[in-house]
């Protein structure tokens, strides 16, 4: 062996050594994304499935509860040190503090993906691809819905940035943390090919722990065991904590009813399974439906066929709401029962598809810090005194439906109506405005009638029973009390 070579060999390798090392860091990437609570479980298990593999990356998540508690400097740095910021589902405050840290603190080349939230936000997408800026809105609007316009698409196909914009929020809509983690993967690293996203479960029928998922669904409830009689139905997204709608259930099948979970994605899937709902639990018979969706059913494409569903189904339909922005306490010592901003999306759109009598039933959980985003998952917690609340109302209802008509009575209360030691031992009769036959059904509003105390009593017929819509304000205002 030639020993004079031996020290050039040893200088060559250490520079390959150098190389490759700096190499690896020029491949490290950070990534910066707010996601929602309901999102976070989700994007917890993608990213820690994309840093098991890709160690040298790094990722930052947080809700939009973090974002508002952050200070300003927190917030700066996050943005600042980031190689590509995610945004999604961001809305009111938490998008205008989003907008405001990108414009000040955004270096040039950092990419940004925003959608699902406000469409000011939306618009500051932009990558290697290009940017939305000039991008119209009302098209981006388009693109967003289930089955988009024509011309839309053919907008998209022609402008890159519009292109990859719609390609990621399908992939990250598909839902699932397969899907996810492929968005991560080529936000990160965009050499990484975006391809066509998994397919992940649309529909899924459940009852107690066996399920049935999309087609297989379909004319098998029986093997399910439900059975020729009235059933109670709780409608809850696919993709959301199973936990809610299973405990609503139980207890609703521990007064006597039988229950089953309808468990849909967003838009098309769950407007099918309501238009089909007959078919899709029989040989069991629709007698009511609990809604755990915000917003309105079906989506904005299908709301007025699955309103049309609704009065064709002709039971009561409950509105369950899951807080995903105050824990029990806090929900409990608020002045305004709901957040202001959500009551449009909990109370007053679902009232305007029939949704009626709004109960909160489950808030947010004990924080508890994912070690390697940083991200506050808080998984929620039911409240057991509105559960029960809930399933009595729903049992009234249905005892109610045995009634003859000529039985069947409907109590308008407005407070200050009725004695005061009645309003102290019936606050969820005295201090809400609504047509509320379960009142009435004990025979207290009778009472009151003979004693001259009621203001009205009236013929309450099986097309009724449905709470009609109220405005937002009035909405609000219901919500407020503790049912």
């Amino acid at each position: 062996m030639n020993t004079a070579l031996l020290p050039r060999a040893c200088t060559a390798l250490v520079l390959l050594l150098a190389s490759l090392l700096a190499c690896a860091h020029s491949h490290a990437a950070t990534m910066f994304a707010v996601v929602t609570e309901r999102a976070a479980p989700g994007a917890i298990e993608a990213a820690h499935r994309h840093l098991a593999s890709h160690p040298r990356d790094r990722i930052q998540l947080r809700t939009p509860a973090q974002l508002m508690a952050a200070s300003e400097r927190e917030v700066g740095q996050w943005i600042a040190g980031a190689d590509t910021v995610l945004a999604v589902s961001l809305f009111g405050d938490p998008a205008r503090r989003m907008k405001d840290a990108l414009a000040r603190h955004a270096r040039p080349t950092t990419a940004v993906l925003a959608f699902n939230g406000e469409a000011s936000l939306n618009l500051m997408t932009r990558a290697a691809h290009g940017s939305l800026a000039g991008f119209a809105p009302e098209l981006l609007r388009e693109l967003a819905a289930e089955a988009p316009a024509a011309a839309a698409l053919q907008a998209a196909e022609v402008n890159p940035a519009a292109r990859h914009w719609l390609a990621a929020r399908r992939v990250w809509q598909a839902g699932g943390v397969d899907n996810t983690m492929a968005l991560i993967a080529h936000l990160l690293h965009p050499s990484t090919a975006l391809g066509a996203p998994l397919p992940e479960p649309t529909l899924r029928l459940r009852v107690g722990q066996n399920e049935l998922q999309d087609a297989a669904a379909w004319g098998n409830a029986a093997k399910l065991g439900l059975k020729d009689r009235p059933t109670v139905v709780v409608l809850d997204l696919a993709n959301m904590d199973g936990m809610v709608p299973a405990a609503l259930c139980r207890r609703i099948e521990e007064q006597g009813q039988a229950c089953v979970q309808l468990l849909t994605r967003w838009g098309g899937a769950s407007r099918e399974a309501l238009v089909r709902l007959p078919e899709l639990i029989a040989p069991a018979k629709p007698a009511a439906l609990v809604v755990l969706q915000d917003f309105v059913v079906g989506a904005a494409e299908g709301r007025e066929v699955v309103s049309e569903a609704f009065k064709r189904l002709d039971i009561p339909v409950f509105k369950a709401i899951r807080l995903s922005d105050r824990t029990a306490i806090q929900w409990q010592l608020s002045p305004d029962g709901l957040p202001p901003d959500s009551v449009q999306y909990r109370v007053a759109l679902p009232e305007l598809q029939g949704i009626g009598q709004p109960m909160v039933v489950a808030a947010l959980g004990q924080s508890q810090r994912d070690r390697l985003t940083g991200i506050e998952n808080r998984p929620p917690v039911l409240l057991p005194a509105e559960v029960d609340r809930m399933t009595a109302r729903v049992s009234r209802w249905l005892a109610l439906r045995g009634k003859r008509n000529a039985d069947k009575r409907v109590g308008l209360l407005q407070p200050p109506a009725g004695p005061p030691e009645y309003r102290r031992r019936q606050p969820e009769c005295a201090r809400i405005a609504v047509r509320h036959a379960a009142c009435a059904q004990g025979g207290r509003l009778h009472g009151w009638r003979s004693a001259g105390h009621a203001r009205s009593a009236a013929r309450h017929d099986h097309g009724a029973r449905r709470q009609s819509a109220r405005r937002p304000r009035r909405a609000a205002r219901n919500e407020r009390h503790r049912q």
